[in-house]
C-alpha cells in the first residue's frame, strides 16, 4: 500500500540559527489533509490572507518565519 500524504517541499537554512528543521507555510483555506500535516508537524498553517510578502517557510527550532530574500541577505 502506498502513502497517500501530499509531501511537502523543505525550505533552506533558517538564517538566524541555521537549523535545517524547516516546515514551508500553508496560505489560505487549508484542506483535510494540510491540517492533518500541521498536526504532524510537517507544514505550519499561516492564515487566510494570501499575500506575496508572506513568510514562506517557519524554522521548527527557533520559530523565526522566513522567506528567500531573508535567507539571501544573511548570506
Amino acid at each position: 500500500m502506498t502513502d497517500s500524504r501530499p509531501v511537502y517541499q523543505t525550505g533552506p537554512e533558517c538564517p538566524d540559527c541555521h537549523s535545517r528543521d524547516i516546515v514551508p507555510i500553508l496560505y489560505g483555506y487549508p484542506s483535510a489533509e494540510a491540517v492533518a500535516a500541521a498536526r504532524r508537524g510537517e507544514l505550519l498553517i499561516g492564515g487566510l490572507n494570501i499575500d506575496a510578502d508572506n513568510p514562506r517557510w517557519s524554522c521548527r527550532s527557533c520559530g523565526r518565519r522566513f522567506s528567500l530574500g531573508d535567507v539571501s541577505r544573511a548570506m
